[in-house]
């Protein structure tokens, strides 16, 4: 009896051993893992996204290309820079109802006309770049975007006019949004004209020349 427990004794021995070198075994270099990205910037990295991801057309006025559609499947997109060698210069209702969560948006493009980012609900903020200098009707209708940041460049947006039946920039966005313009906060409230779920005191867009109905 005492030799049956000896050599059941030494079996658990070998077996807890040999647990122990297989469990090791897993953690050796050898085994995929997740991979890790060296920096923020470098996990932030996004390739451009390529021309045949847009529907386009030449805008004459501006002397570039106006991007109307996003039809690619990226939830992640950097506008090109060029398209057939002519400058991206416009935007107009490219991202709306579509699914993106991200846009960086090329120092080429100088208007953003309307709907632009419409109900874009994977969005909560957006950082609009240097040298934009026109902002359309209802812009970010109905999105999820809170914050907004502007460039200093902006000298024109859409103000609230019964006359051309036009729209302000920052209406129909969420109550409680900013929106960042040389370095002062204004939040979207509960205006008074029932046209509008919320938009931007008039003060703000005191601030700037109308641009219509873009």
């Amino acid at each position: 009896m005492k030799k049956f427990c000896v050599v059941m004794s030494v079996l658990s021995c070998v077996f807890l051993v040999a647990s122990v070198l297989a469990a090791g075994s897993l953690s050796t270099p050898d085994r995929p893992v997740a991979p890790i990205f060296a920096s923020a910037a470098e996990a932030a990295e996004i390739p451009e996204t390529p021309a045949g991801d847009f529907e386009y057309r030449y805008d004459a006025r501006l002397q570039g290309i106006e991007l109307t559609q996003y039809t690619g499947t990226s939830i992640r997109v950097r506008i090109p820079e060029k398209i057939e060698g002519v400058p991206v210069v416009s935007l107009r209702g490219v991202f709306g109802y579509s699914g993106v969560m991200e846009v960086h948006i090329p120092n080429s493009v100088t208007h953003i006309g309307s709907q632009t980012f419409m109900r874009c609900n994977g969005m909560t903020s957006l950082t609009i770049p240097n040298g934009v200098t026109h902002l359309g009707q209802v812009v970010f209708q109905q999105s999820s975007i809170m914050s907004v940041m502007l460039p200093d460049s902006l000298t024109h947006v859409s103000k609230r006019n019964p006359t051309t039946n036009a729209s302000p920039t920052f209406a129909n966005m969420p109550l409680g949004a900013t929106v960042t313009y040389k370095g002062n906060i204004y939040t979207i409230e509960q205006g008074d004209d029932p046209h509008f779920l919320g938009n931007l005191p008039k003060a703000f867009y005191d601030l700037f020349e109308d641009a219509g109905r873009m």
